[in-house]
């Protein structure tokens, strides 16, 4: 048996950003930060999913933003001495939503020739909509106190999700009545205890 493998003409990926990146030392601390613009966009392949593309209702709205396409991302950190070794850190993370998808359950009710019982098509091309932004601020306290000559101690209070941001990261995205209802959103605000011995 002769196997012959192609590459399908109408699949294709591509992705186009720029990134900009500062980083800054000062007397008590250091701040660094970045900014990503970019697009990520083009047809799903073999490797994301089990799509037919013998369908042709398959083949509807397919082309658009893909995966974790997110056009703005924003990155910020630092660390500050404080006073006499209380250290504050923390990292901030902003990126605009992701895509989303939104398809519509065709059956034979609504299209009698349908040679299936359900067809799902995309109404819309991936991307038309998207998640909200995601604003995420984690925060670091830090002590650190010595004891004797090789002994060292840091008590430590980390707050993530500082500003307790309750964006959205899944939902049902079927046209009915249940479409948007979330299914996962951002982890709510966290506080932890913790301490590092060092000898």
């Amino acid at each position: 048996i002769n196997n012959v493998q192609k590459t399908l003409p109408q699949l294709h990926q591509g992705y186009n950003g720029v990134e900009f990146q500062a980083t800054t030392q000062f007397a008590k601390g250091s701040l660094f930060g970045g900014v990503t613009i970019g697009k990520d966009s083009g047809t799903p392949d073999g490797s994301t999913t089990s799509m037919d593309f013998n369908n042709p209702n398959n083949l509807i709205n397919y082309a658009g933003n893909l995966g974790f396409d997110a056009p703005y991302q924003i990155r910020m950190g630092g660390i500050y001495d404080l006073w006499r070794g209380l250290e504050v850190s923390g990292s901030l993370r902003e990126n605009s939503g992701l895509p989303q998808s939104r398809t519509y359950n065709v059956t034979r009710s609504i299209v009698p020739g349908l040679t299936q019982v359900t067809q799902a098509v995309l109404v819309a091309p991936p991307g038309a909509y998207r998640y909200p932004w995601q604003n995420l601020l984690d925060l670091r306290l830090a002590k650190t106190f010595r004891i004797g000559e090789h002994l060292q101690m840091q008590p430590l209070v980390d707050i993530f999700n500082t500003f307790n941001s309750d964006a959205v990261t899944s939902a049902v995205t079927t046209v009915g009545p249940s479409l948007l209802r979330p299914s996962n959103i951002v982890d709510g605000r966290i506080v932890r205890l913790g301490g590092q011995v060092t000898f």
